[in-house]
C-alpha cells in the first residue's frame, strides 16, 4: 500500500463514521495532519491497546479543575454561608488593613511630591515664610520623569486601594464564584505555557513526507483497518490539543499555586530581584551618609528580611494561614513604601528652627539683607538631613521608576494572590484532617538557594559594619567634615570621603579675631582630595582661593563662602554642572570680590539660588543665559559694574535684590520674569535719581551726591519701561523707596566700633559719631556698634515677643528688658 493509498483509505474510514462525546450529541468532522500521523513524536496512540475502554473528551474538563487547584464543587448558592473577618485572615488582618491604608495615602503624598516638591516641602515644615518659600531649595527634574514618576504613584496609590476593596469582599458570592472559575484555555498564560512547551518539544510537520513518516501512516491506516474500535482512537486524537492543555495548565498549578510542587522556587526567583534592590537602597543611604540611626533602622530589618525569606525557601511544611509569607511582604512593604517616609518623619522631628525669632527679622530688616536668608542660621547638619529625606522621596532618573514599578508591582500581585488564597481557604469544604501535599527539595537548588541567601545576608552586615567602622577611623582628624559617605575601600585607603564640609564662626567677638580668622585652605584641600564633596559651608575663615583639588569634587552642590577673603574664582569653577545654590559675601572693603569667570555659570543650569555679595571690585558679571532654573538672584555692592546681566531666560525667578549698583544707569529688561514676586532695589542706586526710575531727576538726593574717586551723577531723559514698572508695582515690589542716609563704609566694623565700643558684647547701647546705636554683629560680621537703626528696633521686638534668647536686664535695660521680662 503506498502512501496516498493510505491516506486515502484514512480519510475514507473517518468521512463514514459519527464520533461520540459520550453526551447526547455527535460532531463529525475530518482528521488533521496531525492526527493522521497519530502525533507519532508523542506516541499517544498504540495499536495494541485499541480494544480497551473508550477515553471521553468531556473527561479532559474534569482532570482540567481538579489540577488546578479549585474545587468549583465547594462554592454552591445554598451552602454560601458568610464568614467571619478573624476566621478569614486571622490576627494579621487588622494589620493588612492598616498598611493597605498607609500605602496608598503615602503612595498619593510621593505623587504631590513629585509635582510640587517645593510645596509640599514647605506644606509639611511650616516654612513658606522662610527665604521667600525658597528655603530648602528643592529641584524638579524634567517634566518626563516628573509626569511619569508621578502617575505610577497615583496608580499605585488606587491599587492600595483596591487590595482593601478585594480584601472586604471575601464574603460577597461573586467575589467568591470568580476566584473559583477554571482558568481559560485561552487564557494569555496558557498560551505563553504552550508556545514554550511546543519550541521544544514538537516539530513541524512538513507538507512533504519523509520516508520515515511515509512508512508511519501506511502503518496507521493499515492498523486503522483491523480496528475493532475506532471511536476510541478518534476519541484520543480529540483529546491530543486538550491533554496539551492540560499539561500547561498544571505546569502553572505547580508554579503559581501555593501548594504547588514549584511554588518555593517561583517565590525566590522573585525575592532574589526585590531582596537585591532593597540592599542597593542600603548602599544609597551609606553613600550619602545618612545618620547612623537610619541606616541601623534600615539595615536590620533588611538583614531580618533575607533571613525570612531564606526561611520560606527552605521550608517544606504547608502554612494554610500564610503567616510566612505575609510576614515577608510586610516587610517587602516597608521598604518599597514606608522608609522614605520614615525618614522624612525622623528629620521632622530634628528639626529646629527658631521660626518666632526670624519673624522679626522679616518684619524689621530690609527686604534681601543678609540677615534675612534663614538658611543661613539654620543647622547646617539638620538641613543636610532635611534636603536628604526630601530628595529621596523624588524619582529623579528613570532607572528608578523601574526600581519602584517592580517592587510596588511585585508587592500588590502577592498581596492579591495571598488575599485570594486565604479567601478561598476559608470556603473550603475538603477534609481539613486530610495531610497537604509535601513536596521534598531538590538538593542542588536547596544548596544554591541557601548559598545565595545566607552569603548575601552575611555580606550585608559585613559590608555595612566595615563601612562605618572604616569611614568613622578615616574622618575623625578632620573635625569639619559634618557628614562623610560610608565606603569600605578595598585598597585600604586611608581617604576620607567627606561629603559636607562646614567651618564657621557666626560671632566673633573681637576685631583681630574677625579680620585674622583661621586659614582652613589645607583642611578643605585634604577632603576634596577624595572628590566626594558635595556641600561647602565657611563663614569668617580664610579661603585666599580654592584649592585645585576641590575641581575633583564633580558633584559639589552648594558653596558658601561668607567673610573668606576670597576676591577670584578658577576658570574650573564652570565644571560644577551640579550646583545648586551658590553664595559669595566679602567684606567689600578689605577684600571685596574682583573676578568671577564671564562663562561661570555656563553649565550651572540646576543652579536655584544665587548671591553675589561685597563684589565692589567686580566689572562684568557673568552671564546668565541657560539658568531656567534660577528662583533667587541677589547682587550686591556691585559698585563698579556699568551693565547689569540679561534677564530673559530665568523663567522661574521669584526673587531679585539690587543694591549699591551706583553706576548702573538701566535696569535690565523684566518681561522675561514670568515668576518674579519679590523684588527690590535699594541704597545706592543712581537710577533711583536721575530720572530713570522716579520719572523726575534730583542731584541733592542722598544717593546722587558728589563722592571722592567718583564720577558725578548727571540727569538722564530715559524712563523706565512702562512693562517693567508695571510688574514691579504689581509684586509691589521695593523700587527706590525710603532708604538709607549713610554710606555702607560708615557700616563697617573698625577696631573702635569693635574692641573699643562694644568689647563683643552683644546688645549694648553704643554711640558712634554722636549716633546711638547697638553692638550687634550684622551680616555675622563682628559685633560692633551699628547706628543704622533696624537691628536695634528687630532686638526690641524680639524682647516684647519674648523670642530671640533670654534678654539680659543689666545689658538690655534700654531696649526694654527688665527682670519680669
Amino acid at each position: 500500500m503506498s502512501y496516498h493509498e493510505a491516506i486515502a483509505s484514512f480519510d475514507t474510514l473517518n468521512s463514514d463514521r459519527v464520533w461520540s462525546t459520550g453526551s447526547k450529541h455527535s460532531t463529525k468532522r475530518r482528521l488533521s495532519l496531525d492526527e493522521r500521523v497519530f502525533y507519532r513524536s508523542n506516541k499517544i496512540f498504540s495499536t495494541t491497546s485499541s480494544s480497551g475502554p473508550p477515553i471521553r473528551p468531556i473527561q479532559s474538563k474534569k482532570i482540567l479543575d481538579s489540577d488546578t487547584g479549585r474545587k468549583n464543587s465547594t462554592v454552591k448558592p445554598k451552602d454560601f454561608i458568610p464568614q467571619k473577618f478573624h476566621d478569614v485572615y486571622g490576627r494579621l488582618g487588622v494589620v493588612m488593613l492598616v498598611a493597605f491604608s498607609l500605602a496608598s495615602t503615602t503612595m498619593a503624598y510621593e505623587a504631590v511630591v513629585q509635582i510640587v516638591p517645593n510645596w509640599t516641602a514647605n506644606f509639611l515644615m511650616g516654612t513658606s515664610e522662610l527665604d521667600n518659600g525658597e528655603f530648602l531649595v528643592i529641584s524638579k527634574p524634567s517634566d518626563s520623569i516628573v509626569v511619569t514618576s508621578a502617575f505610577m504613584f497615583a496608580l499605585f496609590s488606587c491599587l492600595y486601594l483596591y487590595l482593601i476593596v478585594f480584601m472586604l469582599s471575601y464574603n460577597k458570592e461573586s467575589t467568591v464564584r470568580s476566584l473559583t472559575e477554571t482558568r481559560s484555555t485561552n487564557s494569555l498564560l496558557t498560551r505563553f505555557v504552550l508556545t514554550c512547551h511546543s519550541l521544544f518539544k514538537t516539530k513541524r510537520v512538513h507538507s512533504e513526507p519523509t520516508p520515515k513518516e511515509t512508512r508511519t501512516v501506511i502503518a496507521v491506516a493499515a492498523a486503522l483497518s483491523r480496528s475493532k474500535s475506532l471511536k476510541a482512537y478518534a476519541v484520543k486524537m480529540q483529546q491530543g490539543p486538550v491533554l496539551r492543555v492540560h499539561r500547561a495548565n498544571k505546569l502553572i498549578h505547580n508554579i503559581l499555586n501555593t501548594n504547588g510542587k514549584y511554588y518555593r522556587y517561583f517565590n525566590a526567583s522573585l525575592d532574589f530581584p526585590k531582596l537585591i534592590f532593597q540592599t542597593m537602597s542600603l548602599e544609597t543611604f551609606l553613600d550619602k551618609g545618612f545618620r547612623l540611626s537610619i541606616i541601623i533602622f534600615y539595615a536590620v530589618p533588611l538583614v531580618i528580611n533575607w533571613l525570612v525569606s531564606f526561611y520560606r525557601f527552605q521550608r517544606t511544611r504547608p502554612d494554610p494561614l500564610v503567616l510566612v509569607g505575609r510576614t515577608v511582604s510586610l516587610f517587602d512593604l516597608f521598604f518599597s513604601v514606608f522608609s522614605p517616609i520614615l525618614m522624612l518623619v525622623y528629620a521632622y522631628h530634628n528639626f529646629d528652627m527658631d521660626r518666632a525669632s526670624y519673624a522679626t527679622r522679616v518684619e524689621t530688616l530690609t527686604p534681601g539683607m543678609f540677615d534675612r536668608i534663614a538658611r543661613l542660621f539654620a543647622d547646617p547638619i539638620q538641613m543636610e538631613l532635611l534636603k536628604s529625606s526630601f530628595a529621596n522621596l523624588q524619582v529623579t532618573e528613570g532607572r528608578y521608576i523601574f526600581v519602584k514599578c517592580f517592587l510596588n508591582g511585585m508587592g500588590v500581585y502577592k498581596w492579591r494572590k495571598l488575599i485570594k488564597h486565604l479567601i478561598l481557604r476559608s470556603r473550603s469544604t475538603g477534609d481539613s484532617s486530610k495531610k497537604s501535599v509535601v513536596h521534598p527539595h531538590s538538593r542542588v537548588l536547596f544548596s544554591l538557594g541557601a548559598c545565595l541567601f545566607l552569603s548575601c545576608c552575611v555580606g550585608i552586615a559585613i559590608d555595612t559594619s566595615f563601612s562605618i567602622y572604616t569611614s568613622a577611623k578615616n574622618c575623625a582628624p578632620y573635625a569639619h567634615c559634618a557628614v562623610y559617605s560610608y565606603r569600605w575601600e578595598w585598597e585600604g585607603s586611608s581617604t576620607c570621603p567627606c561629603l559636607v564640609f562646614i567651618d564657621r564662626e557666626l560671632s566673633p567677638l573681637t576685631y583681630n579675631e574677625w579680620m585674622n580668622a583661621p586659614d582652613v585652605t589645607d583642611a578643605v584641600r585634604s577632603l576634596a582630595a577624595s572628590g566626594y564633596l558635595q556641600t561647602i559651608q565657611i563663614v569668617n575663615r580664610a579661603l585666599p582661593e580654592l584649592p585645585e583639588e576641590l575641581r575633583l569634587s564633580k558633584n559639589l552642590k552648594d558653596l558658601i563662602l561668607v567673610y573668606t577673603k576670597t576676591r577670584r574664582f578658577p576658570d574650573w569653577m564652570k565644571e560644577f554642572v551640579q550646583m545648586q545654590y551658590f553664595h559669595v559675601e566679602n567684606d567689600f572693603i578689605h577684600s571685596g570680590l574682583q573676578y568671577i569667570p564671564h562663562d561661570m555659570f555656563s553649565g550651572m543650569t540646576k543652579i536655584r539660588f544665587l548671591r553675589t555679595g561685597g563684589a565692589s571690585g567686580l566689572t562684568e558679571y557673568p552671564s546668565l543665559k541657560g539658568l531656567s532654573k534660577l528662583s533667587t538672584l541677589v547682587m550686591t555692592i556691585v559698585r563698579h559694574l556699568k551693565e547689569l546681566p540679561n534677564l530673559d531666560e530665568l523663567s522661574s525667578l521669584t526673587t531679585l535684590y539690587i543694591a549699591d549698583a551706583i553706576h548702573i544707569h538701566s535696569l535690565p529688561s523684566l518681561t522675561g520674569l514670568t515668576s518674579l514676586k519679590n523684588f527690590a532695589l535699594f541704597r545706592r542706586n543712581q537710577i533711583c535719581c536721575d530720572g530713570w526710575a522716579t520719572g523726575y531727576c534730583d542731584l541733592t538726593n542722598f544717593q546722587c551726591l558728589p563722592r571722592t574717586n567718583e564720577p558725578a551723577v548727571t540727569c538722564t531723559s530715559d524712563r523706565i519701561p512702562a512693562a517693567d514698572l508695571a510688574i514691579i508695582q504689581r509684586i509691589d515690589g521695593f523700587l527706590c523707596g525710603k532708604n538709607i542716609t549713610q554710606d555702607l563704609e560708615a557700616s563697617e566694623p573698625t577696631l573702635e566700633s569693635t574692641d573699643g565700643i562694644c568689647q563683643g558684647i552683644l546688645y549694648r547701647e553704643c554711640y558712634l559719631n554722636g549716633l546711638r546705636g547697638i553692638c550687634y554683629n550684622g551680616r555675622m560680621q563682628v559685633v560692633h556698634c551699628d547706628v543704622f537703626g533696624e537691628y536695634e528696633t528687630m532686638r526690641r521686638l524680639q524682647i516684647s515677643r519674648g523670642v530671640g534668647g533670654v534678654c539680659d536686664p543689666e545689658t538690655e535695660a534700654w531696649l526694654g528688658c527688665s527682670i519680669t521680662t
